[in-house]
């Protein structure tokens, strides 16, 4: 790579080229505006009527999209109310089935529109992550940081794209048509918004703990050589002083490190304030994508535990049923620990950062000790970078209160759930006291 062409032009387009799969999906369903990249092309003329065109495909496939999952869910309501909600079971789950299915039409809805109210948004962030690129100069670290992401991403990509072909095909199989078109239609539009979405939060953040790291591993450089020098200095301190061009030199170095340790400063707040605005300002779609999840996730094991008696001889769902909700359970739940862990990431290097800073112990540089100072505080003293609209923390701490959320609305679900078998069994529990348990089990 040549030092002379890694300008902002280059970064531009190491980015584009790393992220291009991600970039061209999101474009293709709405869920960011077209173009996301500036380009200068010649033939501008037949690019601005292709532009156009394109425009309008990228809001209009957004909008079909959302259309088609509104329009299946009121259809499954009016002519298949049984798939929708269930009469035979308590209100408060069908609450949460009505709860679910609102949720699915509102996140395609506002993903589809956020993007639209948040070009300049997009635009900043982007230009501002290239301009700490371009200021840090490590094109080939950087290069290895967006490989590493991309794969990742890939292979997130690959999974949700295999559960949502197993979900589809497996509801074709079960449901005969056109009951398993709605329904197919109804899950994947919103599956694929809450799926492109994440991916996009987790490559971003990916990126910035990658750099964040680098940043750090350059600190630790610094830290290490200037112990070194300190214990060459203790060794032979007479000798120093009376050595003019040792002292100059050790003052060049000092110099040096003290101009190096403020760019590493300044690009690490910037990183950090990247990261706050993203939250900032995503919150709202991650909160909206974290109930819709969480919600899922807790209908899911409803069902799960409606259909786990062991004693009902004529179970509602099939084993494979069975299996296909663990596997939409186990996929809900993950989009919880890829929020969780990209900005884990982030914060596990801002504590990687304090602790080298104060690794250096240089009791005759006063200046450099100032700098180290308010390198500390600047860190330490960073806003809630890590949190949606001010009210979940995104931190490593999600999981288990997603987990402890989960159990304890599931305990509520099963307690109503039991009652409502209670007072349906009671009029035959009285008439036939010493009743079979399978002749209770499958009249419930």
């Amino acid at each position: 790579m040549c030092p002379v062409k890694m300008d902002t032009a280059f970064y531009h387009n190491l980015l584009a080229d790393r992220f291009r799969p991600l970039l061209i999906i999101a474009q293709i369903f709405g869920f960011l505006p077209y173009p996301f990249t500036l380009q200068q092309e010649i033939g501008q003329q037949q690019q601005h009527f292709c532009k156009n065109i394109l425009q309008f495909l990228n809001k209009a496939l957004g909008m079909l999209m959302f259309g088609t999952a509104f329009i299946c869910c009121i259809a499954l309501y009016i002519y298949f109310p049984e798939i929708m909600y269930e009469e035979d079971v308590p209100p408060v789950l069908n609450i949460a089935y009505h709860l679910e299915n609102v949720l699915k039409v509102l996140i395609v809805l506002v993903t589809l529109l956020w993007p639209l109210t948040s070009e300049s948004f997009y635009r900043e962030i982007y230009n501002g992550l290239v301009q700490i690129l371009v200021l840090y100069s490590a094109a080939k670290r950087i290069d290895s940081v967006m490989v590493s992401v991309t794969a990742i991403t890939k292979r997130l990509l690959f999974l949700y794209c295999f559960d949502a072909v197993v979900n589809t095909i497996s509801l074709g199989f079960v449901l005969g048509h056109p009951v398993s078109t709605l329904l197919s239609m109804s899950y994947i539009f919103p599956f694929i918004a809450i799926m492109i979405n994440v991916l996009e939060y987790n490559a971003l953040f990916s990126l910035i703990g990658g750099i964040a790291s680098g940043l750090n591993d350059s600190l630790c450089n610094i830290a290490l050589a200037d112990a070194s020098r300190q214990r060459s200095y203790e060794k032979h301190k007479k000798k120093y002083c009376f050595n003019g061009d040792a002292m100059r030199l050790a003052k060049l170095r000092s110099q040096i490190n003290l101009a190096t340790i403020e760019k590493l400063s300044t690009l690490h707040v910037a990183l950090m304030s990247l990261t706050a605005k993203t939250n900032a300002h995503c919150g709202p779609v991650l909160l909206i994508i974290m109930l819709c999840s969480f919600v899922q996730t807790n209908v899911a094991l409803v069902e799960l535990y409606l259909n786990s008696d062991p004693m009902n001889k004529d179970p509602e769902l099939s084993d494979f049923i069975i299996w296909i909700l663990f596997l939409h359970t186990a996929t809900n739940f993950s989009y919880f620990v890829i929020i969780a862990r990209a900005n884990h990431t982030i914060q596990k290097e801002n504590e990687r950062t304090i602790l080298i800073l104060h690794d250096f112990n240089c009791v005759w540089k006063s200046e450099q000790n100032v700098m180290i100072e308010y390198y500390i505080n600047q860190i330490s003293n960073l806003p809630d970078t890590h949190n949606a609209c001010g009210m979940i923390n995104l931190d490593m701490k999600l999981v288990p209160n997603v987990v402890a959320g989960i159990a304890s609305i599931l305990f509520i679900l099963m307690q109503f759930s039991d009652s409502r078998l209670q007072d349906l069994l009671q009029p035959y529990t009285e008439q036939y006291p010493t009743g079979n348990s399978s002749t209770t089990n499958n009249t419930f």
